[in-house]
């Protein structure tokens, strides 16, 4: 029962801001299914939107990934068709940078409605800022808790503990290799180095959403009837009721005008020593807050998603400057790749740590086999760098090994 009542919670989209607009107005971009799990922009095209469906028994082919197409309310399908989308999350430093958490495991976009499959478990997913190697998923408990890591970027899988329970976690920002994550409500601070399990805050009632101070190092969170704040360094807690004319809080985030607090009556801006609250009368959307960023803020209805903040999308787009052509084939591949570049490069392939595992010079423009002798399955960047000197880069491109 307790998994049933915070995959509904989660449904609502609980999640952690920090410093964004969330001003009026807000765009209704609609909902491609009625049972809606999660939303965030897209980390490929900014003016887009993907939301994360539920597949269920009455419609087994729903579910998948959606994108907002350049029309508002108009969406397309991204792939993962019959898989419950419970969370999607993108890491800027792991190309193509675009994650789902289903009811299958995680999975990786590798481009439009392709997507690569690394086990795991279910329901949340994070990649360790300090070292892309090391990956954290929520699977079905087993013994006394259901957090599992990975230390090869998703290709072993290795029970931690934690909660019994699904629960929301995220990175701590103080610390490399600790994160949070609530249970009921307790948030409880994990250290991976050395498997420890700390109880920080309670709030008295399950807690319903957590936001980082963007300056101060306090952790925030939002319990149905209480708020209360936790001090990285000091340890310190502050824990204060809701105000009376407040029957229930429902999400939390930091905006760029302060703490922002969804609830039954609305939302409120509250100062950061919790004890003053305001209603925000630029917040007018009948929603609850999905997540915030620098450059936006999403919000969910019955109606469906709306977004705040965020370039339109029939919008100009400043033309790129041509950068050279650089393709790679097959990707993912069992083995070797042809690589094909458009002027003579040197090639260098990395691993997620940042270390050089294999350099080829391309002398001439064309197409190249590359079969880097004794890589394992994984992640690795492919780097070119113009020969001819200019020193001319482009970005590096993903490449993946299944063995």
């Amino acid at each position: 029962m307790k998994t049933l009542i915070w995959l509904a919670l989660m449904a609502w989209g609980l999640f952690l801001g920090e410093a964004c607009a969330c001003q009026d107005p807000w765009r209704f971009l609609g909902q491609p299914s009625p049972l809606m799990y999660c939303a965030i922009i897209d980390p490929a095209d900014r003016s887009q939107v993907l939301a994360g469906a539920y597949a269920h028994v009455g419609d087994p082919q729903g579910g998948g990934v959606w994108a907002c197409a350049e029309t508002d309310t108009v969406w397309h399908y991204l792939g993962l068709r019959g898989r419950r989308i419970f969370r999607l999350v993108s890491y800027p430093y792991c190309r193509s940078n675009l994650f789902a958490a289903t009811d299958n495991g995680i999975y990786m976009q590798i481009e439009d409605s392709t997507w690569t499959w690394f086990g795991g478990g279910t329901n949340d997913f994070m990649i360790c800022p300090a070292d892309t190697s090391l990956w954290v998923t929520l699977s079905e408990p087993e013994g006394n808790g259901s957090i599992y890591i990975s230390r090869d970027s998703g290709q072993h899988w290795t029970w931690f503990g934690g909660p019994t329970d699904f629960h929301p976690f995220f990175w701590a920002r103080n610390a490399p290799q600790v994160f949070y994550y609530t249970a009921d409500y307790t948030l409880w601070r994990v250290s991976i180095p050395d498997s420890t399990f700390r109880l920080v805050l309670s709030v008295e009632e399950a807690i319903q959403g957590t936001a980082y101070h963007p300056v101060q190092p306090w952790v925030y969170a939002l319990g149905y009837h209480h708020i209360g704040r936790y001090d990285e360094v000091t340890g310190d807690t502050l824990v204060f009721p809701l105000p009376d004319y407040i029957t229930i809080g429902a999400a939390i985030a930091y905006t760029e005008t302060g703490l922002l607090v969804y609830t039954d009556e609305g939302y409120f801006k509250v100062s950061d020593d919790l004890t003053e609250w305001q209603a925000d009368t630029t917040n007018t959307v009948p929603a609850i807050l999905l997540s915030a960023a620098p450059d936006h803020c999403l919000a969910i209805n019955g109606a469906g998603i709306y977004v705040s903040g965020v370039p339109d999308a029939t919008a100009p787009v400043r033309p790129l400057p041509a950068t050279p052509a650089l393709t790679v084939y097959p990707n993912p591949s069992n083995g070797g790749f042809v690589v094909t570049y458009d002027r003579p490069a040197m090639l260098q392939i990395y691993d997620l740590l940042g270390r050089e595992v294999y350099t080829q010079e391309v002398e001439r423009p064309g197409s190249v086999w590359l079969n880097p002798p004794g890589l394992s399955s994984g992640i690795y960047f492919l780097k070119a760098t113009i020969t001819n000197g200019s020193r001319e880069i482009i970005p590096p491109a993903k490449i993946i090994l299944l063995k």
